[in-house]
């Protein structure tokens, strides 16, 4: 059931937050987390896939950092219209990390997705893009 799934997800955050059963100041517990959240997203939910790119892209714990992995799920999470991914995978592009080169049209791509839907930081990296003219075509091409 999608229910369950998205309580497997909100499980994962709780622990991941330290916001525990017992006691409201839990330290986090990124084994229990990482492990509810990975169930999540494996299932498909995209807030939990987002998740789990960034303890791929951060490194928590016993997690070591892995950008190969982290652009797998931010793009899985991407794809299902998760903003937040959006954008990182825009970043991801646009400053060549954890993608073999930099790709000026995958970065706008995703920048566009997550802006047209209101996410500021894309809006802001989107404008750097026009106002630089880097990966959108120029006045004399577009004409």
């Amino acid at each position: 059931h999608q229910s369950h799934v998205r309580a497997q997800a909100e499980l994962g955050r709780m622990y991941m937050r330290g916001h525990g059963f017992h006691r409201v100041d839990e330290p986090p517990d990124y084994v229990q987390g990482i492990r509810w959240l990975r169930l999540a997203a494996e299932r498909g939910d995209a807030r939990a896939q987002l998740g789990i790119g960034l303890v791929c892209e951060e490194g928590h714990g016993e997690h070591a950092k892995d950008e190969t992995e982290a652009l797998r799920w931010f793009r899985l999470a991407g794809e299902q219209g998760e903003v937040d991914a959006q954008w990182r995978l825009g970043r991801m592009y646009a400053d060549g990390w954890g993608v073999p080169d930099r790709d000026e049209a995958e970065a706008l791509r995703w920048f566009s997705l997550a802006a047209d839907r209101g996410y500021e930081r894309a809006q802001w990296r989107l404008g750097c893009m026009y106002a630089c003219g880097w990966g959108v075509p120029h006045r004399d091409e577009a004409e």
